[in-house]
């Protein structure tokens, strides 16, 4: 079987975005937009400088997700994740 596809520029164009959005979400926590684990293996694999990676660990965090709710809980990781950015720029550390 043979096949011919076409494509118009606007189609081309949303097919590299997708591309683009699917390449972000293999290294992007959807809910932080911080980097996840592939992005600091990647990282660790390709860098010739030193590395730093500060893992936070929210004491029983379940537990506001239990009492307060999962939107809770995401509002909760969501104000980490931009303080730590805020962090990071401030003092000039590569960002997240």
């Amino acid at each position: 079987m043979t096949y011919f596809v076409s494509y118009t520029n606007k189609e081309k164009n949303k097919l590299l975005d997708l591309q683009e959005s699917l390449k972000k979400s293999l290294i992007t926590d959807t809910l932080t937009q911080l980097k996840n684990r592939n992005a600091i293996t990647k990282d660790f694999g390709k860098s010739k400088e030193n590395l730093t990676v500060v893992i936070f660990n929210i004491v029983k965090f379940k537990n506001i997700n239990d009492f307060y709710g999962i939107n809770v809980g995401d509002y909760v990781l969501q104000s980490v994740a931009m303080k730590l950015r805020e962090v990071t720029k401030k003092h000039s550390i590569r960002p997240l």
